[in-house]
């Protein structure tokens, strides 16, 4: 063999060698960081699985009569809610209005809140056991928050009361 194969033989050998060693190199640095980002997907799966199922109030008579229906919560896209939004729509609108509901003789079968990133408001859509449906906007500047639409003031229970004064008051109830 010349001189010249033997070069070029040895660089052709230096040069796969070097890829070679490279390869594997980034083989082993993207397992690990491939191994962080599955533990991180598998970790947002089980925040998603999570029950959504909010707090109600329930006699003691309607849960031996398994006459109470727990309303589903969708929150639209899930991903645009944290915990801090879905704990607020729990407590200022999604308890109180079901409660509400049940104190009037009616249950909700479902929320589905939709969010607008664009003017930070939030669309409740609302439906009732019996078909009726109800839907209204809340946040922007007014905060995430329900008020009762009630003619000549609203008619709280005492449970109601004791749970959610602050909407009992504004309300003028009775």
């Amino acid at each position: 063999m010349s001189k010249q194969t033997v070069t070029w033989l040895t660089i052709v050998m230096l040069t796969a060698a070097a890829g070679i060693g490279l390869a594997l190199w980034q083989r082993n640095n993207y397992a690990g960081e491939r191994a962080n980002l599955l533990a991180q997907i598998s970790n947002l799966k089980q925040k998603l699985s999570n029950s959504m199922e909010p707090e109600v109030i329930t006699t003691e008579n309607e849960a031996k009569a398994g006459n109470t229906v727990i309303p589903v919560v969708v929150f639209n896209p899930r991903g645009l809610f944290d915990e801090d939004t879905i704990d607020t729509f729990r407590d200022k609108i999604i308890n109180p209005m079901t409660l509400y509901a049940r104190d009037k003789g009616n249950q909700i079968n479902s929320f589905f809140i939709e969010t607008s990133q664009v003017s930070g408001e939030y669309v409740v859509n609302v439906i009732y056991v019996d078909g009726s449906y109800e839907s209204f906007l809340t946040g922007g500047s007014q905060g995430i928050r329900w008020m009762p639409e009630c003619e000549d003031g609203c008619n709280f229970s005492e449970a109601f009361r004791q749970k959610y004064p602050d909407i009992a008051n504004q309300a003028g109830g009775i």
